[in-house]
């Protein structure tokens, strides 16, 4: 089995480290999101399976802003994670979409207390939500909603044109107390927005005739 060529991690990114260069024995130059160059075991890098994610900057961090053990410092790490980390799972969703959060919350020291003054501490049952779903995490841009607004924002949500304006699915569906999932399945079938919400389900649309042009 051949060996993966060294040069082939160069510039790979794992947290806020980057691998700049192999100095041998398993051992990485990587220079951090703060400025600082350190020797690293590749084997401890986080985007390995380590748990290294930066010089060292960052778990000070935690212990300069006092504020990590609050449920807000949780979601703006979780935040930062996914649109910066390309192993993270939900990375493809934000980062790799261009999804990137404001400077004013991501800079070192001062980041989780501005986003804390910003945004205060999460209220119970709500979750942070981006307005322009194709927007950054910003003050301008954010805002705490219910997990059920949030998944009304999502981007593959079903809009429709109903008397002439465009709607989501779900809100139609839920004025009628209506199944979504029943409303779908009448339209990816080829039933009309109107038939599909109109008529009830118990019923099934009429088959039309052969000679019905």
């Amino acid at each position: 089995m051949k060996k993966q060529k060294q040069s082939h991690f160069e510039n790979l990114k794992s947290g806020r480290l980057t691998m700049l260069s192999h100095v041998g024995h398993g051992k990485w130059l990587c220079k951090c999101v703060c400025g600082v160059v350190k020797t690293v075991r590749r084997r401890n890098l986080s985007i390995f399976g380590g748990n290294t994610q930066s010089c060292g900057c960052l778990h000070r961090e935690q212990f300069t802003h006092g504020v990590s053990a609050t449920k807000a410092y949780q979601v703006l790490r979780n935040m930062i994670l996914r649109c910066t980390d390309k192993h993270d799972l939900a990375y493809e969703n934000y980062g790799g979409r261009g999804i990137y959060v404001c400077a004013r919350w991501s800079v070192q020291k001062e980041g989780p207390l501005n986003f804390i003054e910003d945004m205060g501490q999460p209220p119970p049952g709500k979750t942070i939500d981006r307005i322009d779903n194709d927007g950054p995490y910003s003050k301008k841009n954010c805002r705490w909603v219910s997990r059920k607004v949030q998944q009304r924002n999502i981007r593959n949500n079903s809009r429709v044109v109903w008397k002439g304006r465009q709607r989501l699915l779900i809100e139609l569906c839920e004025e009628r107390d209506l199944s979504p999932q029943s409303v779908r399945c009448r339209l990816k079938a080829g039933w009309g927005v109107e038939e599909a919400l109109t008529v009830p389900m118990t019923k099934k649309k009429p088959h039309r005739k052969k000679n019905e042009t």
